[in-house]
């Protein structure tokens, strides 16, 4: 009894699993260097550079790090360029609220 299903992968499925399977991989090892692309905004300096020109760095994490130098606006590198530290937000306030004692004493 056949339900007019093929069980067998014919050649078209198989090459089109295969270019898929490869763009995902081209994917994933291209995206750690886009992750710090400075564009236009990056000083097309490197981490050597500003350390040479008195800065001082120090890791923030893997691969990447942090720039200082009194007088400038702090700057974060990668292996191959430096820009722009991110601007950061302030941090929410926390609401505290406080919880009546219901007459129990802790030892």
């Amino acid at each position: 009894m056949t339900y007019g299903i093929s069980t067998t992968l014919n050649r078209k499925t198989i090459i089109s699993m295969l270019g898929s399977a490869a763009m995902l991989l081209v994917m994933a090892a291209a995206s750690p260097a886009m992750a710090m692309d400075n564009g236009t905004h990056g000083t097309a300096k490197t981490k050597g550079d500003l350390e040479g020109e008195g800065w001082t760095c120090e890791v923030v994490a893997t691969g990447f790090w942090s720039c200082t130098k009194p007088g400038e606006k702090e700057q974060w590198c990668d292996a191959t360029s430096c820009g722009p530290a991110p601007k950061m937000g302030t941090k929410p306030k926390t609401l505290i609220q406080k919880v009546p004692n219901a007459g129990i004493k802790v030892n």
